[in-house]
């Protein structure tokens, strides 16, 4: 099974609607494609702007899909420099 870890991070409304939304913190703990959008909507709290895994409200409710991966770490391709480490802050 796949493993997700979860915490909220932010609490807020959209303005146009006043719907509650909240900025989340995930973090796979093992590697499937589509994971934490999958998890997302089985907890019933879909990814904003996701068409394919949430609802036509949360699939609505952004112009782009609203998942965004804020650190990227991983051994460095020469062999020698090590682990790096990019980041990134969410544009939305």
């Amino acid at each position: 099974p796949s493993v997700s870890t979860w915490r909220v991070l932010e609490r807020t409304s959209l303005p146009d609607s006043g719907v509650g939304v909240a900025r989340v913190e995930l973090v796979p703990v093992t590697g499937r494609a589509h994971q934490l959008r999958l998890h997302m909507e089985a907890i019933g709290h879909p990814v904003l702007g996701d068409e394919l895994h949430g609802s036509d409200e949360a699939a609505a409710a952004a112009p782009r899909l609203c998942l965004h991966a804020s650190a990227l770490t991983l051994d460095h391709p020469d062999g020698r420099s090590g682990r790096v480490t990019f980041r990134s802050a969410a544009p939305f």
